[in-house]
């Protein structure tokens, strides 16, 4: 056995014993050395490039979700074929994500034991092996970004202390990114150089969430001034992002800038608020500045549903947490954002110090102000990852609401950083963009632009369908495919297969019809992960609405099977709307092999997604109908569950 069989099989055992234990998060965390060890090994392995990422991919999944686990395979397993085994892999879904994306690339790092890992993905057409970068850093290396960071503080700490700027905090600390960006793997270099987005997912271990990729130096200049890098703390923020699964954001023409009371050191805070609603305004929102913040008043703007909120005024973080002080007796903190909505939770600018950072959980997880919101539904957040001026902050802030007008908020703070390039580096490198980095601020047709709509294609059309069953949502699916069946190549044969069954999708069919499909579906999965599932789902949803008996339909239907299979493809793909779906036939069945209290918790679940998705598709309304009326039923049949 090899020692990547042997880091393999301890991880197996590892989870098992975990699943099985009384405190799972507990055992879990106990892994994470074996994994460290496992992601070693990987970037010296001799396995082909796509099944070492997509273990890679499991493990980094566990490390950073609490509820995730690794679920790697034996080396003597085959490969499942089927459709939960190709949606299971987060390498075939990602990859199918990012093809719909070129000029985007993912970039990963995350610590091994006793070395640094990178990993890269790339956008655009080309075969998956190719798009995938998985390299070991070297000392040199890890010696130069610990360099940088170092460079960075320092400049930070001498302008604290109020030194004059010279030549030399733009020279010192440009020279230690050049010599980091010389110092990485060269394949990284190219995929980051090739990229007009970056996707960064860093490893929240120690202080590596804080440091400044915005301040490396590529032949073409800054990072952060001349690509777009958004932040994100998991696997699980990552695909949500780029699905058109999920829920839609409810952002009305509104704005509040709060002005913090907690200190008059910040003497250039008015001035900011003043000057960022302005911006706010000529960017056609309604905006208002609230000089005398509440926690409790913070957190109802959190949830109202506007487009963007604006905090000025100091920020802590630390290894014991994160907080903004309101005023001398009120502090916000991330734990006030447990009860958000989630799709009425605004675009936030957190113009202070160091609450970008984020800290590690014992389970390897990043929590921080940024993380939480983004976990909560705000589409994007800017936060500091350090300390800097408020001169500073104010110039930033007023530099990317004017590029907001024309520009997604991604590009606009990267071009918010090349505007503030008098001030030294240190400071206009510390601010980072969390979460959706094609989001925009302006809104021609009442819909703000954001990734889910650039990645939307016929198969998550085929989702709504499935979920609403309308004759509009067959037609907006068709619609779609007939667009793709023009571009179809070599996938001619099969999406004109597909455009046959969605002509006759939820009618009687044949039961010999089923398997039929089945085998389709497989055959779109081997091309594409996500098409390939929306399909599946159909093809469950349509068992479950007795399509596959003939003309002789029996009454009810107990599937559950085929429920359980569209609850977790739903979940693969971060399809929100298909998983409320079957969440409801599930409750509808009986809900067969679940605890009352959990299918009361699936459907509390159904009615909050479904609440966001009237939003775009108002025939989600007879479902969410159907959802409370469920809830209803089973809290009066089974008491306080």
């Amino acid at each position: 056995m090899t020692l990547e069989d042997e880091a393999r099989q301890l991880i197996i055992n590892g989870e098992e014993a975990a699943r099985e234990a009384r405190n799972t998060l507990k055992q879990k965390a106990v892994l994470q050395p074996q994994y460290e060890l496992y992601l070693k090994v990987l970037t010296r392995s001799q396995r082909p490039k796509a099944a070492r990422a997509d273990d890679y991919l499991r493990v980094v999944r566990a490390m950073r979700d609490e509820q995730e686990f690794a679920t790697l395979k034996l080396a003597t397993d085959e490969e499942d074929s089927s459709i939960k085994g190709i949606v299971s892999s987060p390498l075939r879904v990602l990859g199918a994500y990012l093809e719909r994306l070129p000029g985007t690339v993912v970039l990963m790092i995350e610590r091994g034991f006793g070395v640094l890992t990178m990993f890269t993905l790339r956008g655009g057409s080309e075969p998956l092996e190719e798009r995938i970068i998985l390299e070991r850093a070297s000392k040199a290396c890890v010696d130069s970004l610990v360099a940088l960071m170092q460079q960075q503080d320092e400049d930070i700490e001498r302008i604290r202390r109020l030194e004059p700027i010279t030549n030399e905090f733009f020279e010192r600390i440009e020279r230690a990114a050049v010599a980091l960006w010389t110092a990485l793997p060269e394949a990284i270099c190219s995929a980051i150089s090739r990229a007009r987005n970056v996707l960064y997912l860093p490893s929240s271990y120690g202080d590596l969430s804080a440091f400044p990729l915005e301040l490396l130096y590529a032949e073409d200049g800054w990072l952060g001034t001349t690509r777009s890098v958004t932040r994100l703390s998991s696997i699980r923020t990552l695909l949500e992002l780029l699905s058109p699964g999920r829920i839609p954001s409810k952002l009305d023409a509104h704005a509040l800038v709060v002005r913090a009371q907690d200190s008059e050191e910040l003497t250039k805070a008015d001035v900011e608020a003043d000057a960022v609603c302005q911006g706010l305004e000529s960017l056609g929102l309604v905006a208002k500045v609230d000089r005398q913040p509440r926690v409790a008043s913070v957190r109802e703007a959190l949830d109202r549903g506007m487009r963007v909120l604006h905090y000025c005024g100091h920020g802590f973080a630390g290894n014991l947490g994160e907080f903004l002080p309101l005023t001398a007796k009120e502090t916000l903190g991330p734990h006030d954002f447990s009860q958000l909505s989630g799709w009425r939770t605004p675009f936030v600018y957190l113009s202070t110090c160091e609450v970008g950072r984020a800290r590690m959980r014992t389970t390897g997880s990043a929590e921080g102000f940024s993380t939480r919101l983004i976990e909560k539904g705000a589409p994007a957040v800017v936060g500091c990852l350090d300390s800097v001026p408020d001169l500073v902050a104010g110039a930033m802030a007023e530099s990317f609401y004017r590029s907001a007008a024309t520009l997604p908020l991604g590009e606009a703070l990267a071009t918010a950083r090349g505007a503030c390039r008098k001030y030294p580096p240190a400071c206009w490198g510390a601010f980072a963009y969390f979460g959706d980095p094609l989001l925009k601020l302006t809104a021609a047709d009442g819909v703000v632009p954001q990734t889910r709509r650039k990645t939307l294609r016929w198969d998550s059309l085929v989702g709504r369908h499935l979920a609403v069953r309308s004759d509009d949502s067959r037609q907006q699916a068709l619609d779609a495919l007939a667009v793709a069946r023009t571009e179809g190549g070599a996938d001619a044969d099969l999406l004109n297969k597909v455009a046959g069954w969605l002509e006759s999708s939820f009618r009687s069919a044949p039961p010999e019809l089923k398997e039929e499909r089945l085998e389709l579906c497989l055959a779109v999965a081997e091309k594409d992960a996500i098409a390939g599932c929306e399909l599946r789902m159909l093809l469950a949803m349509e068992s479950l609405q007795r399509s596959y008996f003939g003309k002789r339909k029996p009454r009810i239907v107990l599937l559950p099977e085929e429920v359980m299979l569209g609850l977790y493809c739903a979940k693969a793909v971060h399809d929100s709307l298909a998983w409320a779906a079957f969440a409801i036939e599930n409750a509808h069945g009986g809900g067969i092999g679940y605890e009352p209290l959990r299918l009361l918790q699936m459907l509390e679940e159904a009615v909050g997604v479904l609440d966001g998705w009237r939003l775009e598709v108002p025939a989600a309304e007879t479902l969410l109908s159907t959802a409370r009326e469920l809830k209803r039923d089973l809290q009066e049949s089974h008491g306080n569950v």
